[in-house]
């Protein structure tokens, strides 16, 4: 097949753009001629100069584009942003011809593009990795002048994300929550979606070599920002393994990730003499953290987005360490999480508690038992997950 991917994209490392590296990457391995249309790296070491750590995958053909950033009006600005992809998506389909094409989004104004994709009768695959207008989360958690930004931007933000949608062959998204909002949102039938995980990494992740510093306790491990998306969640975490450590259960929290001010400054207003009980690693290659994440006795997140179940999950589904998850009530991750023996769903600080002790008393080492756990985990990885992707293009050409 000679496929398209519209995108986030290397060197930009964020986690959007893991999933299209990770997806060609697989695709040129399988023979396919994979060629990416992204944002040049000049316009990423603006946006994001800090996160440009990912590497073009052999094989691949990258071509790139550049949009406006010196705008004041959003509307204006995504239009403009709008016509240049346009524009690139236009020169590049004069000059070769493809198969099939995937659009993932956000950003959303590439989704503009598949109009041109539709003339030339390529059929073209959305892909979902976050929601844009149909989130009511998003809407719920928005200040007053961002909801009124949004009235007043919704007609063209529709139509946007409407025409796009609505005569696209197939939608793909990263958690059967993520369907049934669109199918609902858009009225369209379930049937035309296909759910396909971020998972995790197992190109990356092979031949992992646990790196055990703290023999004398449990350890509870945590990658990531820490106390950066819900601080609520994160303090029922502290109070819990505060109070499990002054009742003599010699527990610690390693935070594998960069410092966060925020936390310190939530030490010493109450009071709580972490430095028994946590210790942070600082900011680390993704390898060497999960090196050090696989010595733990636990791993633990925290996360309160209902429409989907993050990425972390699946690195410690990986591991296949106990979870402990810190979560809304009914949200994705906690219908993921309710798959395995070994997860346990927290709401409160006694829930943690409950969890962390449960595991400290009967020597709880793994997520799941048995003589499927390698296979299930294994269904998590990113090759599995690429495979699905591979599966639905292939339909489509098949079908054109």
């Amino acid at each position: 097949m000679k496929v398209l991917l519209l995108g986030p994209y290397a060197p930009h490392g964020q986690v959007g753009a893991i999933r299209i590296i990770s997806l060609s990457r697989y695709l040129v391995s399988k023979g396919h001629r994979v060629t990416v249309l992204c944002l040049s790296e000049e316009i990423l070491r603006i946006t994001d100069p800090n996160g440009l750590s990912a590497q073009i995958p052999d094989g691949v053909e990258v071509v790139t584009y550049k949009i406006t950033l010196q705008c004041k009006s959003l509307m204006k600005k995504n239009a403009l942003n709008e016509k240049e992809c346009l524009s690139a998506l236009k020169h590049l389909l004069n000059t070769k011809q493809f198969d099939v094409v995937l659009v993932s989004g956000g950003p959303f104004y590439t989704f503009y593009s598949m109009r041109e994709v539709r003339k030339r009768h390529i059929p073209y695959v959305v892909d979902y990795r976050d929601l844009h207008i149909s989130s009511p989360d998003k809407r719920k958690r928005a200040s007053l002048i961002d909801k009124m930004k949004f009235l007043v931007s919704y007609p063209a933000r529709f139509y946007q994300e409407y025409s796009c949608i609505r005569p696209a062959d197939r939608i793909t998204v990263v958690a059967p929550e993520m369907r049934d909002n669109l199918s609902s949102y858009f009225h369209l039938s379930k049937d035309k979606f296909t759910v396909v995980y971020n998972g995790y990494d197992d190109a990356v992740l092979k031949d992992l070599k646990p790196q055990n510093t703290y023999r004398d306790c449990f350890t509870i491990g945590y990658f990531g920002k820490l106390m950066y998306y819900n601080k609520d969640y994160t303090k029922k975490l502290f109070y819990a393994i505060e109070e499990l450590y002054s009742a003599g259960i010699k527990v610690k929290l390693l935070h594998i990730g960069p410092e966060n001010p925020a936390i310190q400054d939530f030490f010493s207003q109450e009071g709580l003499n972490q430095k028994k009980w946590y210790e942070c690693t600082g900011l680390m290659n993704y390898r060497k953290g999960m090196e050090i994440l696989a010595g733990c006795d636990a791993c633990a997140l925290e996360y309160a987005y209902p429409e989907g179940p993050g990425t972390k999950i699946f690195d410690y589904i990986c591991l296949n360490k106990p979870v402990i998850g810190i979560t809304k009530p009914g949200i994705s991750l906690e219908r993921l999480l309710s798959n395995f023996e070994h997860a346990y769903i927290c709401h409160s600080k006694d829930d943690v508690k409950k969890a962390i002790s449960d595991l400290v008393e009967n020597n709880i080492n793994t997520l799941m038992d048995g003589s499927q756990a390698h296979e299930v985990i294994e269904s998590y990885s990113r090759s599995c997950q690429n495979a699905v992707f591979e599966t639905v293009l292939k339909e489509l050409v098949d079908e054109a």
